[in-house]
């Protein structure tokens, strides 16, 4: 692989096939079978807590996260299998968390973790139906790895507080039997190779191979790499050990023979460089009482606010949006609410606004409160004037500027329907909002003569007749449904390779007897593959539909092409593009900026604006150039860039800039 790619846990089938589980910055978390020129994917995963998965019978089995359908972290680790013969993927839900299976004599086991965290090691049947064996482990013990030794034992890592050791377990009587003395240092992956358990451990502050030889002894050192090995695997006709190897471009697939590990005997009382760093140090371990971090109750009301950053960016953790500004930021320990409070440059409001939003997740459905006011929009109304003089009927069109003052009351009722490597939500949701749109005065007027728009002359004698219209004050209710599904993406990946998002929404003013007509909207986003990897189609339509009555008071609720603004009842739009990666330069500037790479994003877009004037179609196209930076050495990877194109509505070039911080790492 040319670039950073992990190989864990090789594992040999009777075939002799090489079966891992891949990933790396170009590669989202797969199993492959190995080949000297490509990999071929036999199924991709959902999220693993450990890579570990057991072969048996054309069968693979590993432990992934199922999401909790409302609690963003009330999941479970779930076993899953995939049936190589009939390409059949399924997923075995349960209680309790299940975790590092592995092969029995046509059965399968793994470590089973219960609400109070008691583990246990359980075998069931080849239909993963019926339980075989369990058993349970005592106090705050818990398994780690276990396997099966071929001779009705599981040889298993047990962690405590009293620190780590390996044991046996008889699958028919269930006694444990200690094979090692505790120790403080890792060990973990045991496997049974001629009466011999060989395991990983780092007793000399790298991961290398030990074989316990004698009782209650940890044995020898039998294999090593200079920057660590894991995952030792017996082939099939154990006379071979598979394993990974770590290496700068992550690890990688090693094998050896059994008859060529060595037998260099450690000593335990000498562990070289711990040893020296704790005399160096002069630490000691003793345990006492905390008085700088004492334990209290956590009460949720009075924690219930966390204001921990401010900056010139207003973060919108829902819409995973950015906007300039000035704002503070509020997170409370138990992530329950989410508060962001400023000044900034919204949609909606391109000449900035107060803005106050606050997300509580404590509860189901979510509940979500915002505020915002500043400048409106410019919008226009016209007016039919007729001139007493002459009796004559002129047109004219008033370009008004205004405030919009809202408040908004959202209720989510969010479902995480997540599988193996896809993310999956369903959204429905209900919005009231109390709007006014006030301190409204003129711009500029026109007046339609023989079919164009033309300065209002000065001397027309109407001009006192316009004036500024009433202060306008609503109710306004918007139910919405989202549908979102796309696929897991690696690091190098710009958007999702396949991906798709559906919005429909409907918004009216049922209250106090005014009517302001309605809207409905439906927009979509679809992701396709590329020409190469990492290569990404973006496609988007949406379409949104005004009554009469509405003018300017909903909004809009659909994007317009890239450079230009649509008003009018009826508005559809389409937009295309295609990203690509161009350059990975890898670079720095001192400790100020780190870039990674560089994207290139051509578009094309269409608009469609009918009002009662005019049906006109508008396009606008050109070029996104962004890079992925990070600042001052923080994690959070920074998106900055700049767009430029044409549009044909006032028929100029235009120049945005581009900027978005990604929260999650």
């Amino acid at each position: 692989n040319k670039i950073y790619t992990n190989y864990h846990y090789p594992t040999a089938t009777p075939t002799g096939q090489i079966i891992a589980y891949k990933e790396g910055l170009a590669q989202e978390g797969a199993l492959v079978i190995l080949h000297p020129d490509k990999d071929e994917i036999i199924t991709r995963t959902g999220i693993m807590y450990d890579y570990k998965f057991a072969y048996q019978d054309e069968t693979l089995v590993w432990s992934e996260y199922k999401y909790h359908p409302r609690w963003e972290h009330g999941g479970k680790m779930v076993l899953a299998s995939y049936d190589i013969r009939h390409k059949k993927y399924h997923r075995y839900p349960t209680r309790q968390n299940r975790y590092a299976p592995f092969a029995v004599e046509g059965n399968w086991g793994f470590v089973e973790v219960d609400k109070e965290d008691n583990a246990s090691i359980v075998i069931l049947d080849h239909t993963f139906q019926k339980e075989i064996f369990r058993v349970k482990g005592s106090g705050d013990e818990l398994f780690v790895h276990p396997s099966y030794d071929g001779k009705n034992n599981i040889v298993t890592v047990v962690v405590s507080s009293k620190g780590k050791h390996l044991e046996s377990i008889d699958i028919h009587t269930g006694k444990r039997t200690p094979i090692t003395a505790f120790t403080p240092y890792e060990i973990d992956n045991p496997v049974t190779v001629n009466d011999q358990i060989i395991y990983r451990g780092a007793f000399d502050a790298n991961n290398s191979f030990y074989r316990q030889t004698q009782p209650q002894e940890f044995g020898a050192n039998i294999l090593n790499s200079k920057f660590g090995l894991r995952y030792p695997i017996v082939s099939p006709n154990k006379d071979s050990l598979l394993f990974s190897f770590y290496t700068s471009d992550g690890y990688k697939p090693g094998k050896i023979a059994i008859s060529q590990l060595e037998n260099k005997i450690i000593n335990p009382q000498t562990f070289r460089i711990a040893d020296s760093v704790t005399r160096q140090e002069n630490w000691q371990f003793e345990l006492t009482a905390d008085s700088t971090y004492a334990s209290r109750k956590y009460n949720k009301t009075t924690h219930l606010f966390n204001f921990h950053s401010w900056g010139p960016i207003f973060p919108d953790a829902e819409d995973v949006d950015i906007d300039f500004g000035l704002a503070v930021s509020s997170q409370n320990k138990l992530s329950t609410l989410f508060l962001t409070a400023g000044f900034v440059r919204g949609k909606g409001y391109e000449h900035g606004n107060w803005q106050v939003k606050a997300t509580y997740k404590g509860f189901w459905p979510t509940l979500q409160l915002e505020f915002k006011s500043g400048r409106n929009d410019d919008f226009m109304q016209d007016y039919a004037i007729k001139i007493v003089q002459t009796q004559e009927i002129d047109t004219i069109r008033t370009i008004y500027k205004s405030q919009r003052t809202k408040g908004t009351a959202t209720v989510q009722f969010p479902f995480n329907i997540s599988r193996k490597n896809y993310s999956r939500y369903i959204i429905p949701y209900v919005k009231y909002e109390i709007q006014a749109i006030h301190s409204i005065t003129q711009r500029r007027s026109y007046l339609l003569d023989h079919n164009r728009w033309t300065s209002l002359p000065s001397n027309k004698p109407y001009n006192s007749a316009l004036a500024n219209p009433d202060d306008v004050k609503l109710q306004i209710m918007r139910y919405g449904l989202v549908l979102n599904n796309q696929t897991r993406t690696s690091q190098r990946d710009i958007y999702p390779r396949w991906g798709q998002r559906l919005e429909i929404g409907y918004a009216h003013t049922p209250f106090d007897g005014l009517d302001y007509g309605d809207t409905k909207w439906a927009e979509g986003r679809l992701y396709l593959p590329g020409f190469w990897k990492h290569h990404s189609w973006t496609l988007y339509f949406g379409h949104q539909l005004k009554s009469d009555k509405t003018t300017n008071y909903y909004g809009n609720q659909i994007y317009s092409p890239r450079g230009a603004s649509l008003y009018g009842y009826n508005l559809s739009t389409l937009k295309i593009s295609y990203a690509l990666p161009f350059w990975y330069p890898d670079a720095h500037i001192g400790p100020l900026v780190y870039m990674k790479r560089f994207t290139a994003e051509p578009f094309f877009d269409t608009g469609w604006e009918k009002n009662r004037y005019w049906n006109k179609t508008y396009h606008s196209y050109g070029v996104e150039i962004s890079a992925d930076t990070h600042f001052f050495r923080l994690p959070f990877p920074v998106n900055i860039g700049f767009r430029t194109g044409y549009e044909t509505k006032s028929n100029s070039m235009f120049v945005d800039m581009l900027f978005s911080v990604a929260f999650t790492i």
